[in-house]
């Protein structure tokens, strides 16, 4: 896959190639998979007794602020799984950028460098170090290039208000195996 002019000219790996750099761990797919059937039946009605709880940051940028906040919350997580199912937001892309900085996926240390190649292997590790924890992802894909490297550790994708009416979002969403989560429209009003 080439990228835009102004970005690296490297080859971005497939995402078979970045498995096999950066595996993920047998325990982490089960407890992806077992998340997506848990994510499905609370809102359901299933879990009467928990809520489903999305939080966590915009985008993950920094790096060291991001192991500290996912290390608190998978101590919270724990503390409080019999009501209420915390998880983390791993945004890695900017969904109101629709001019300047596209987010921490494209260029993290925010000075340029557009180096996605990395910051695909980033992102992995960083998915990677949250599953350690037992901490459920939810992510957003903007890029309809991204799901097939980033959704074996998420256990849904969340499309925000901001691409929530954008028709190419809407068909990744239907060829992702896993829940979809749609927030308010632009104007604000619940979908229905």
């Amino acid at each position: 896959m080439e990228l835009e002019a102004g970005q690296s000219s490297l080859p971005i790996s497939s995402p078979q190639d970045l498995e096999n750099q950066i595996p993920c761990q047998a325990s982490v797919k089960e407890l992806v998979f077992s998340s997506k059937a848990e994510i499905q039946n609370i809102p359901k009605g299933l879990e009467e007794h928990r809520l489903l709880v999305f939080c966590g940051p915009c985008s993950i940028h920094n790096t060291s602020g991001v192991f500290d906040y996912t290390q608190r919350l998978a101590e919270l997580a724990s503390e409080v799984r019999e009501d209420i199912l915390l998880v983390i937001r791993t945004d890695f892309e900017k969904p109101r950028s629709m001019v300047g900085w596209k987010g921490p996926l494209y260029d993290r240390e925010l000075e340029g460098s557009s180096d996605s190649v990395g910051e695909l292997c980033v992102a992995r590790r960083i998915f990677a170090s949250i599953a350690k924890l037992s901490l459920r992802c939810t992510t957003e894909f903007l890029n309809p290039m991204l799901p097939p490297f980033q959704k074996v550790y998420s256990l849904n994708e969340c499309i925000w208000a901001g691409a929530v009416e954008r028709r190419i979002d809407r068909e990744v969403a239907s060829g992702l195996d896993m829940p979809i989560g749609m927030k308010n429209n632009l104007v604000g009003d619940a979908l229905s």
